[in-house]
């Protein structure tokens, strides 16, 4: 707990699902009021604007000294300059290696993070309709777009909790789903990186599940000469995506939308996986070592290798396994990234 947090206020124009992530580590930092209130925000009356970028929050001490806090979880690392004039401290996921931090000093890398189930129905929807009473007259979004965001919170997501939840590896079950992204660069990028992946593991003795989940609206057969017959439509439920995920030995990650840190990272290191990683595009934060806390493979022939590598070195997936949890422990849970925030911020010790 930040016992000397006394108070929080949070943006409502917020995209809960992205935000959730935060909020639960407020919840869990914070023992007193945390609100929803629009008024102290000033950044930008485009709502279209702020609603997919981040979050704008408000810490407050028990010497009520105010700090501007805004935490940008857009893919792009591109950053929002009036949310970032507004802010004492711009937290962001995204932070190119190119980025020069001397120039932005007050950019601040927190890594990634995912979505989260926080609450049941009816708060969800109880919060909802308290934060949409609040925007009503500057909201320019429709509000069936709004309770999709919150309901796929519930709907598609976990409690914190059953992320963290260890369960037994299996040797010879591969299981890794990911979406199939309908974009040019991405096309060529991060579909192609998973294909091989998929590819290496079905040409091994090995039980593999998985493929390329086709979002609504995409024809398989338009992919299939290009990609094979790898797609499913029907979505995995959130329950048995978590287990397969855990039993498999490991994990594939690749930089996904515009080469960001995807929710896969996160969840990855959250669940303690020996994690295969193409090279990363964005800064992550502390030391985040190849050979320590994720195996890194530099191109597309090297993913069998490691694949090799790591099926038959069970001493070295656990080292990286103990690593992926302690790093995400130390650096990227909700709690932790809250904690972090505030101490850069109030100028604490980190």
């Amino acid at each position: 707990m930040i016992s000397n947090l006394t108070k929080v206020i949070i943006d409502p124009r917020c995209r809960f699902n992205y935000s959730s992530y935060y909020i639960i580590g407020l919840m869990k930092m914070v023992t007193k009021d945390i609100e929803f209130d629009i008024n102290p925000f000033v950044y930008s009356t485009q709502v279209r604007k702020v609603y997919p970028q981040g979050v704008g929050i408000i810490l407050i001490d028990d010497k009520n000294c105010k700090k501007k806090v805004y935490i940008d979880f857009y893919d792009s690392n591109r950053v929002f300059d009036e949310a970032y004039l507004w802010s004492d401290l711009y937290a962001k996921i995204n932070i190119s290696k190119k980025e020069d931090v001397n120039i932005r000093e007050k950019l601040f890398s927190i890594g990634p993070s995912f979505s989260i189930k926080l609450f049941n129905y009816f708060s969800l929807i109880r919060l909802l309709i308290l934060n949409y009473y609040k925007l009503r007259d500057s909201f320019d979004i429709p509000f069936t777009e709004l309770l999709r965001d919150y309901l796929y919170t519930n709907i598609r997501r976990l409690n914190f909790d059953e992320y963290l939840n260890k369960e037994k590896a299996s040797e010879n079950y591969i299981f890794s789903c990911s979406t199939f992204w309908n974009y040019e660069n991405e096309k060529k990028t991060t579909n192609i990186w998973r294909l091989r992946f998929f590819e290496e593991c079905k040409t091994r003795n090995l039980n593999f599940e998985g493929g390329f989940f086709l979002p609504k609206g995409l024809n398989k057969k338009e992919y299939e000469n290009n990609y094979g017959d790898i797609f499913f439509t029907k979505r995995i439920s959130p329950k048995q995506y978590n287990y397969k995920t855990k039993i498999s030995p490991f994990v594939f990650n690749t930089p996904a939308m515009y080469g960001c840190l995807g929710w896969k990272l996160a969840e990855y290191l959250c669940m303690g996986k020996a994690i295969i990683s193409t090279p990363l595009n964005n800064i992550m934060p502390g030391d985040f070592i190849s050979g320590t806390h994720y195996h890194l493979i530099e191109n597309e022939n090297e993913i069998g290798v490691a694949i090799d590598y790591l099926l038959n070195d069970k001493e070295y997936r656990n080292f990286l396994e103990q690593n992926a949890r302690k790093y995400f422990e130390e650096y990227l849970s909700p709690e932790m990234v809250i904690q972090r925030i505030f101490n850069k911020v109030y100028d604490n010790k980190s």
